[in-house]
C-alpha cells in the first residue's frame, strides 16, 4: 500500500454526465505565473538531462541531429515564456 494513498484524491473533484466523467486535479498555486514557472522549470530540467548526454556522446547527438534539435526547443522555451519575464522579475522582487 501506498503511503500516503489519499495525497491526490483528496484534492480531486469528479464530475459524470451521461456522456462523459470529467476528473479535476486542483493544483497547489493554480496563479498563472507559479504554473508557467513550473513548466518551464521541468522543460529546462529535461533539456539540461539530454544537454548532459550531447557532452558523453556527441558524434551519437550530431549523427541524429538531436544537438539542433535541442538548441531549437531552447529557442522556443525562451520565445515561449519571454512574454512573462518582467511580471516574473516583479514577482521575486528583482
Amino acid at each position: 500500500a501506498h503511503p500516503n494513498q489519499q495525497s491526490i484524491l483528496t484534492g480531486m473533484n469528479l464530475s459524470e454526465t451521461d456522456e462523459e466523467t470529467t476528473f479535476q486535479v486542483g493544483l497547489v498555486a493554480p496563479q498563472l505565473l507559479p504554473v508557467l514557472m513550473a513548466i518551464k522549470t521541468a522543460a529546462e530540467v529535461a533539456i539540461g538531462t539530454f544537454k548532459v548526454y550531447e557532452v558523453i556522446f556527441p558524434e551519437r547527438f550530431q549523427i541524429m541531429n538531436l544537438d539542433r534539435t535541442i538548441n531549437a526547443l531552447i529557442e522556443e522555451l525562451n520565445r515561449a515564456f519571454k512574454p512573462y519575464t518582467s511580471q516574473l522579475k516583479q514577482q521575486r522582487g528583482n
